[in-house]
């Protein structure tokens, strides 16, 4: 049994416990079964990696190091990495040229930043280029990242409204330095955005 595998069944709980709630957003409840997931899977994410700002005492990333000491105490490095995980923030990314199967550039629209990102679990699927995507990357050896869940796409058609609003409500945020809660609110109306945008072009 792997060392990990109690942590993995404790964040399956929390999965379970909310998922529910998030399925009765009307933001998330309009769309189609598999954005419908993406979707709720980033926004349990967003709120795994918010937590211990949010509640100090309540840290899951503490927890973990703390339950797989011996493992860590064999893997300094990777333990750097692991903490250092715990500041990755979810963002908009456009979706670039690709550099082979799995792994393409991306633009971070906020900072207008270019990183690479590679893909090395199989089950996410790939974005196309010309995309605008929501995600939350983590950081990966030589500078690169790669996503701890499902990308959510934005419809092609839905872009350019998508890339204007985005412009609009980083600038709206711009004075509140929870970028956690900014992501949320953010990705919540865009959800109605791309919705709009689709339900206009019929």
């Amino acid at each position: 049994m792997s060392c990990f595998s109690s942590n993995a069944k404790q964040l399956s709980v929390i999965f379970h416990l909310i998922e529910p709630d998030l399925r009765e957003l009307s933001e998330i409840e309009q769309l189609p079964d598999e954005k419908a997931e993406q979707a709720i899977e980033l926004i349990f994410w967003l709120q795994i990696f918010n937590q211990p700002h949010q509640s100090p005492s309540e840290n899951f990333f503490q927890d973990f190091i703390h339950d797989n000491q011996s493992y860590f105490s064999k893997k300094p490095i990777l333990l750097s990495w692991f903490k250092a995980c715990q500041e990755a923030i979810p963002k908009f990314y456009f979706v670039g040229q690709y550099l082979g199967t799995n792994a393409f550039v991306a633009v971070d629209i906020e900072s207008e930043k270019t990183i690479e990102v590679i893909l090395p679990n199989p089950k996410i699927k790939s974005p196309k280029e010309g995309t605008i995507v929501a995600n939350l990357l983590l950081p990966y050896p030589d500078h690169l990242y790669f996503p701890v869940t499902d990308f959510y796409t934005f419809n092609p058609q839905a872009t350019h409204e998508i890339a204007t609003h985005i412009q609009q409500y980083l600038d709206e945020l711009s004075e509140n330095p929870d970028q956690y809660e900014n992501f949320l609110l953010m990705f919540l109306e865009l959800l109605d955005v791309e919705k709009y945008t689709l339900d206009g072009s019929k």
